[in-house]
This record gives structure tokens, sequence and C-alpha cells, in this order.
């Protein structure tokens, strides 16, 4: 919080052996040409003013870099990720949530094989329903075979397009609340899901098909339709071996009027 707004010439000269950097909560609008940091582990670029991220810089700064924040930013390209992740070779953490994304494109040579190592991705408030509606970054996670846990949290995401995690063969978890989704396929999430966060969606009738793989489930705040298409799910409610991580008394009819409020089971 020292409202730095660049990065000077050759800063951090003297500190080649230096692990971690906060930078978070200042003024940065322009990364500038510090010096190589080849130890750093950790950076803290989140809460500042960057409105583009000069990848080939930013590979040269921190090349080795394992944990890179730099959520709520000014950023407008969701094909950062993909650069970043290609370009960073070390990187397992990357936090890009709340940044107001406009599009999706990839400049410079990107391999069309081979995963990253990236394991935890976060990629909240992202604009994502606006992305992948336009049928923009629908190859997103290609190449993230190794994510373990992916956050998609506040997206107003619709619907997930089929094919979308092909790539993720690795999640285990996954946080899709405070979405738009009123409907999840059986074949949409992929088979290696333990952990799904649903919360405060709008998934009026779900098919538990969708949920056979996973060990923990949240429901809370869903607008359940209570009528004869509701039934498979209420008998895998009863049945189930997953821990729904909401209790289920909590669990309400949204609709109809006339069952509005009366509790699923």
């Amino acid at each position: 919080f020292n409202h730095i707004g660049v990065l000077g010439y050759d800063s951090f000269s003297g500190l080649p052996q230096l692990k971690a950097l906060y930078l978070t909560g200042n003024s940065l609008r322009d990364f500038g040409f510090p010096a190589s940091l080849p130890r750093l582990d950790y950076l803290m670029l989140n809460d500042n003013k960057l409105k583009s991220l000069p990848v080939s810089a930013l590979a040269r700064f921190a090349g080795n870099v394992m944990h890179l924040d730099i959520k709520d930013n000014r950023l407008t390209n969701l094909g950062h990720v993909t650069m970043l992740s290609t370009h960073l070779k070390q990187l397992q953490r990357l936090f890009y949530g709340g940044n107001p994304i406009q599009w999706c494109t990839i400049s410079g040579r990107v391999p069309a094989v081979g995963l990253n190592n990236v394991q935890v991705l976060d990629l909240h408030s992202s604009s994502l329903q606006s992305m992948w509606s336009q049928g923009r970054c629908l190859n997103l996670f290609d190449n993230f075979g190794r994510v373990i846990a992916l956050n998609l949290s506040f997206n107003a995401l619709q619907s997930l397009p089929w094919g979308l995690f092909k790539g993720l063969t690795s999640v285990a978890e996954m946080d899709l609340s405070f979405n738009s989704l009123t409907y999840l396929r059986p074949d949409v999430l992929p088979n290696s899901l333990k952990v799904l966060n649903l919360s405060n969606n709008f998934v009026a009738s779900p098919d538990p098909d969708a949920f056979r793989f996973l060990s923990f489930l949240n429901l809370k705040m869903n607008r359940f339709h209570c009528d004869s298409n509701l039934k498979g799910f209420l008998t895998w409610l009863r049945k189930t071996n997953a821990t729904l991580l909401s209790p289920v008394a909590e669990l309400r009819c949204e609709f109809p009027s006339g069952l509005y409020n009366v509790s699923l089971l």
C-alpha cells in the first residue's frame, strides 16, 4: 500500500535471492522493467490498476514463480490465462479473477500440446458467460490437466458448453456458486470431480446423474421446482452417500407458489 505506479528500471536488482514479493494494493498501471528475480516463488500483484500484462516481460522478471496473484486489476484479456500458464513453467497457483474481461485473444507462440503445471486456478468474476456465449475461449482449459481446484463463481453463467471441461482430467474441487445455472447435463462435469459448490444458482430440477461422482455437494439457495420432475433427485437425496454441505432442511421449494418454502424432505 505505497501507491507505487510503475516498477522502475532495474528495481530489485540487489535482491536476487528474494522468494516472495508483495505489491498488493498499490497503483501499478505499468509493469516497467525491473531486474530479474530468478528465485521468486510468490508474486502478489492483486488490487492494482494493471490494464495490460506483458507476459514475456513478466516471465523475464519472475520466470520461476509458483504462486501468481493478479486478481482485481483492470485486465481485459482472458487469453492471458493461457499465456501465463505456458510461459511460467513452474506456475502452480494462478489467481486471475475480478478483472473486467472483454475479450479472449492469445498473442505469441503457445504450444499446441502439453500440460502446464497449474494446480489451482481462480477465475471468479471474469465475465465468463459473456465470453463463452460468444464462442470465445471454449478451449481455455484444454492444457489444464493438472488443475485440482477451480473457482468459477460470480460469472453470471447460465449454462456450461459441452466439452468445456474435457481437459480438466484431475480437477477434484469446483466452485460454481453465485451464477445463474438452471440445469447441469449429466455429462458436463469431469469424472474426477469430488467437491462441487452450486450454491446460489437457479437449478430447479437437478439431474442426480450429474452428481454421481461427487463426495461433497453444496446446493444452498437454489430455486427448486417441486413437481414430478423432482422425483429422481429426491430419491437420490434420500439415498446418496455424498455429504451435503448445507443442511437438507434448508433445501426448500420455490415453485409452485402453493408449495413455496416447503422443505424438500
